[in-house]
């Protein structure tokens, strides 16, 4: 058995046991001796002197953003991101002992995992110095002088998702574009970028954030222009020529390097404030809303475990109330999540997504995806009682070149009855690891060498995140080599859980502890038939439990997808018994249209997409229509919520 003292963030800890060789890949450095890259952090704060002597910590880069109130005369937030270096980690964790932290890195084999959809194959998140000089049309415009601090005001749909195509029809008027914002996260500019030296190089840094790169709200106007209402005698241009201009939309794994057939943050943006609504053909009040877009880095799109979505979630969402004025009325569209996680409001996205709404009370809403889970077999249930234990059978795919992550949550019982849980694990084929109580943990090693950690077995009585439970988790690495990154193999097959409860005293009567168990999401890689780890043994209700991990705080708005010729859900829309607010909106035509047709890259062409990605924005645009006529205190959404699952055919209640 293994002390572990103090916990920190398990993430960290299995990849400083593996040599980062699960995330180096694509974290944005490679992890070499005295390599001191910038790592990035999602951090909370536990009140204001904590949170100042944060923000003022040399080693610690926190975007200017956080050091601003969300609003006027308010104090600032507690929940922040941060880069630092890798070397830096340690004393992070020393000299600010009350900050609640979590590294943000996507997993190494991301890339790979988006290449099984014709909706989101994605590219290097930067913008080479000479890329755009050799593209067939140079961008149309410069950045305007000015253009880094729009204030945008009115009705507003923001998305936060991957792939904006700014120009299409859909997103304008006969008056121009209606896009006025769109940040690439990913994005870098040319090194050498001075006004000038990139002629027809629209993007700038936005406001508040050292990365990335943002059109604002002129900029974005100029090249609407320039494409749907050039002046007499100018070039024609097409879309897709001005988004290869802007380095853009590109599918850079296409030797031609052409864009994209459709994304989905586009199919999205449609859905959610499209000139005409999908579903029924017709304008209404979200038909003339401000569009504001957060395009994710690609990684963390691609990224199906969500290793680094919460820090780029709230930097996303910050920008976004940032660039709006404090009366705007907004609507916050987020498609995206994962299976894993605590489940009670309290992983640090969600109680940032908390404290956000409740600083910022009326208008404004942030609208969930619930997730596709149900089907899954991603999650179980079970009771440890005296003098029984809890079984917990996982079956992990053979072909999968990435790590998997098991997580059993639990509410620690009473101190005052001096009882604790206790866990071992057992991998296909070999003995019982030793029985691991809270604040220790065990490795397994390569059974040829005994050198290299294969898996990790990590037992906390509190969550070093904050979420106030239990945390038992088991990271079992690739069960197949990855091509790119050498590394021992785990066994494929059934690995077992087993979790009792001790008692302090002879004679002391126990109570029953409720474990809850979550495999993390993880889309197959490089080899699309390796498919996905599941739980061996499930009862009649574990599918009960399978919302997004993002969607079970008390604020945000959760949408449910239910088929429109049946009226009932879809099978894999996932339920869970904590969230907010929570409806079903229409994901699915009928049983021969698996999806609803949306828009594609280019203007006049159509995608189908289905799943709960799209019951999430027909939801927000029911709320947009609302907030055009009525004002909407936080308080107010649920019986927003009720009203329309009575009046509109395309919103449903739970049952």
């Amino acid at each position: 058995m293994q002390a572990l003292g103090p916990p920190i963030d398990p993430a960290l800890l299995w990849a400083t046991h593996t040599d980062w060789r699960g995330m180096k890949a694509h974290a944005g450095w490679d992890r070499r001796p005295g390599d001191d890259g910038l790592v990035q952090i999602l951090a909370r704060a536990p009140n204001v002197p904590a949170l100042n002597k944060a923000l003022a910590w040399p080693l610690m880069a926190v975007p200017e953003v956080y050091h601003r109130p969300l609003l006027p005369g308010q104090r600032r937030l507690l929940h922040f991101t941060a880069r630092l270096k890798l070397t830096d980690l340690p004393r992070l964790y020393l000299e600010h002992p009350a900050l609640r932290w979590e590294i943000a890195a996507p997993l190494r084999d991301a890339e790979r995992l988006a290449r099984g959809s014709h909706f989101s194959r994605f590219g290097p998140d930067r913008a080479p110095d000479d890329f755009h000089r050799s593209n067939r049309v140079a961008a149309p415009v410069q950045a305007l002088e000015g253009d880094d601090q729009p204030a945008i005001g009115g009705l507003v749909l923001a998305l936060i998702d991957f792939g904006c195509p700014f120009l299409h029809e859909q997103f304008r008027t006969p008056a121009g574009t209606r896009v006025a914002a769109v940040w690439d996260q990913g994005g870098s500019l040319p090194e050498a970028h001075t006004p000038g030296c990139q002629q027809g190089w629209p993007w700038r840094l936005p406001r508040g954030f050292a990365h990335g790169r943002q059109l604002g709200p002129r900029t974005l106007a100029a090249i609407d222009a320039a494409v749907w209402q050039p002046p007499p005698g100018a070039p024609v241009l097409d879309e897709f020529d001005v988004y290869a201009g802007i380095d853009h939309l590109i599918d850079h794994d296409d030797p031609r390097r052409r864009i994209w057939h459709a994304t989905h943050g586009g199919a999205l943006l449609d859905l959610a404030a499209g000139r005409l609504d999908p579903l029924t053909q017709q304008p209404d009040a979200a038909s003339d809303a401000a569009l504001v877009v957060v395009q994710l880095p690609s990684m963390t799109a691609a990224d199906s475990a969500g290793a680094s979505l919460g820090a780029q979630l709230l930097d996303g969402l910050r920008y976004v109330l940032d660039v709006c004025r404090p009366d705007a009325k907004v609507v916050v569209n987020i498609s995206y999540g994962s299976h894993a996680g605590p489940h009670n409001g309290r992983s640090l996205i969600e109680t940032a997504m908390t404290e956000l709404l409740e600083a910022r009370p009326q208008d404004f809403s942030i609208v969930l995806a619930a997730g596709n889970a149900r089907q899954s077999r991603c999650h179980v249930q079970r009771s440890v009682r005296r003098n029984r234990t809890a079984l917990l059978r996982c079956q992990l795919a053979a072909g999968d070149t990435t790590d998997t992550f098991v997580e059993v949550w639990y509410a620690a019982p009473p101190a005052r009855l001096g009882q604790h849980l206790e866990a071992r694990v057992r991998p296909p084929g070999r003995v019982w690891s030793d029985w691991q109580a809270p604040g220790h943990g065990d490795e397994m090693r390569e059974m040829a060498s005994r050198d290299e950690v294969v898996a990790m077995l990590r037992h906390d009585a509190a969550d070093p995140q904050g979420a106030g439970l239990g945390l038992i988790l088991l990271a079992v690495g690739p069960t197949a080599q990855p091509d790119d990154v050498p590394c021992p193999l785990a066994d494929a097959g059934l690995w077992e859980i087993e979790v009792r409860l001790v008692e302090a005293e002879p004679g002391t009567e126990p109570e029953p502890v409720l474990l809850n168990a979550w495999i993390e999401r993880d889309d197959p890689g490089q080899n699309p038939g390796a498919g996905h780890s599941y739980f061996a043994d499930q009862d009649a209700d574990d599918d009960a439990e399978t919302l997004s991990s993002l969607a079970t705080g008390p604020h945000t708005v959760v949408a449910g997808g239910f088929c429109i010729a049946s009226g009932r859900p879809v099978p894999y829309s996932s339920i869970g018994s904590q969230h907010g607010p929570m409806v079903l909106a229409a994901c699915e035509r009928d049983t021969t249209t698996a999806g609803l047709l949306v828009a594609a890259t280019r203007s006049g062409e159509r995608v189908l997409m289905n799943g709960t990605s799209v019951a999430a924005p027909v939801l927000a645009r029911r709320l947009l229509n609302v907030l055009a006529r009525q004002s909407v205190p936080r308080r107010g959404w649920p019986a927003v919520l009720k009203a329309l699952a009575r009046s509109d055919p395309f919103v449903k209640p739970m049952s």
